[in-house]
């Protein structure tokens, strides 16, 4: 349980999306409600699972790095990975970076998307956990999305976070 309540603690990822604009402001231009975004950032409550989308969709950032702090900050192949820059508009060549707005790309994978939705069934199966059709709708889409941008690889620890954080 202790290594959960680490992952969960999304703070980091925060501070570093907010930068230099007020922490309340930030929230208020990503969706998240004022309540808790207070639980998320003052007390490091976990956020919930719409959140976690809100925040990933329209930043353009990867589930995974905002949920554990590792790997590919950005969305796309034409990021600075060294330092974690957001690049210009210029710096994106057109395709390779998401539209914030869409977790799907316009070339959706419907292969990817059933194996995606296989693994989520069966971790969920493994863990013997019962979730609303919503949250698993919700698993199934940030899975798909994480895997589209990775090259079509299937992260089963990412899924775990989800059924974990989703549960």
């Amino acid at each position: 349980m202790k290594e959960q309540e680490k992952i969960t603690d999304i703070r980091p990822q925060i501070a570093t999306l907010i930068g230099n604009k007020p922490p309340y402001s930030w929230a208020s231009d990503v969706g998240i409600p004022k309540g808790s975004f207070f639980k998320i950032w003052n007390k490091g409550a976990a956020p919930l699972l719409p959140h976690l989308i809100q925040i990933a969709d329209q930043e353009g950032v990867t589930l995974d790095w905002l949920i554990t702090g590792k790997g590919r900050m950005y969305r796309g192949e034409n990021f600075d990975e060294k330092n974690g820059a957001k690049p210009d508009a210029g710096q994106i060549k057109e395709g390779t970076h998401p539209n914030p707005h869409r977790l799907f790309p316009e070339n959706f994978d419907s292969k990817l998307f059933k194996k995606v939705s296989k693994a989520v069934e069966r971790i969920i199966d493994q863990k013997k956990v019962i979730l609303p059709p919503k949250k698993i709708s919700d698993i199934n889409l940030l899975s798909y999305s994480d895997a589209f941008w990775k090259g079509k690889i299937i992260n089963e620890d990412y899924i775990n976070i989800l059924v974990d954080l989703a549960s």
